[in-house]
């Protein structure tokens, strides 16, 4: 594994971590139903290029992993598992979380990168991560909801304790618990 963390290989790992998450999903559903089926060659000549461009970010590992899928959709499936664990494995190690950008962001030096996989949507920077607004309006709707349902209730105890007084039988269950 390389040492050093450059923004061109936490790049390289951005464009790569979809793709074989995508020819993993692929070949799984493929090896789900016939895993000792030959893999087909054009998902052969991809599953090659990106263990090539998983060696460039996690070094003979991958190279390793190539090797290891063998010519079924079984095997194939496992090596691409196994390259998809090592970026992730790569990703942990080398990110952080970045208070000032509010997400996770790889540790390069120099400016931070966030890593766009984990980037939180609708955040914006300069902004609180929280509106105190909605959470208050949260809070009253809330409160609002939970008087409502009191009421509620008050009243088909109210409207019970009437009917019994009348002697009229009492009325169905609000909720069936059979």
């Amino acid at each position: 594994m390389p040492t050093t963390l450059t923004p061109t290989i936490a790049l390289a790992h951005e464009r790569l971590a979809p793709r074989v998450t995508a020819l993993l999903k692929q070949v799984e559903r493929s090896a789900t139903r016939h895993p000792e089926h030959p893999v087909p060659a054009a998902t052969r000549d991809m599953a090659r290029n990106l263990f090539a461009e998983g060696r460039k970010i996690l070094g003979r590992e991958a190279g390793r992993l190539a090797r290891g899928a063998t010519g079924d959709l079984s095997g194939l499936a496992l090596a691409l598992g196994q390259l998809q664990a090592g970026l992730m494995a790569f990703e942990a190690e080398h990110s952080s979380f970045s208070f000032e950008l509010r997400s996770v962001a790889w540790d390069v030096p120099g400016p931070k990168l966030v890593v766009s996989r984990l980037k939180p949507h609708g955040l914006v920077k300069g902004f609180p991560p929280v509106n105190p607004k909605k959470t208050a309006d949260h809070e009253n709707i809330r409160a609002k909801l939970a008087r409502r349902i009191d009421q509620i209730a008050n009243e088909r105890y109210l409207e019970g304790y009437r009917d019994a007084q009348a002697g009229k039988p009492p009325h169905k269950p609000f909720f069936n618990y059979e």
